[in-house]
């Protein structure tokens, strides 16, 4: 019995893994002055 990939639900698991990706993404295409470390809301 052979299931296709594109049949399977995104497990949710692998929805974080993709946004943390995503955001590792966004932190490395940010300026070198944006500290990437710097927790959200910490120059507010």
């Amino acid at each position: 019995m052979e299931v296709k990939a594109e049949q399977q639900p995104v497990p949710e698991g692998l929805k974080l893994l993709l946004q943390a990706f995503g955001k590792n993404m966004d932190m490395a295409l940010a300026p070198p002055d944006a500290p990437p470390s710097a927790p959200a809301g910490a120059n507010s």
